[in-house]
């Protein structure tokens, strides 16, 4: 089972934690600002595609986040906007319009 926090209704089993932008160290180097950029992440059950997240920003506060074209609810924000769930916030490049 999953380590890391389960934010969806249904099961998902996989041996290990998955993080999306998580830098930690490469030999005792920290790299907290690596220029990351995310244009889109997809997951699959088997041949099922389970989640199609895209960048966004929410038009009513202008906070950055991921939206799950797949329709799932994130349990922050109890809808298909998900925010970073880690420390920190999203942040938004020069290329969003």
């Amino acid at each position: 089972m999953m380590t890391g926090t389960n934010v969806d209704t249904g099961e998902f089993e996989c041996p290990f934690t998955l993080t999306l932008f998580a830098l930690r160290r490469y030999r005792g180097i920290e790299y907290p600002n690596a220029g990351n950029k995310c244009f889109l992440a997809k997951f699959y059950d088997g041949n099922v595609l389970m989640r199609h997240f895209v960048p966004c920003v929410r038009e009513s506060d202008g906070k950055p986040g991921m939206y799950d074209l797949c329709g799932s609810i994130c349990p922050l924000t109890d809808s298909p906007f998900y925010t970073n769930a880690g420390t920190g916030e999203f942040l938004v490049g020069p290329d969003v319009n």
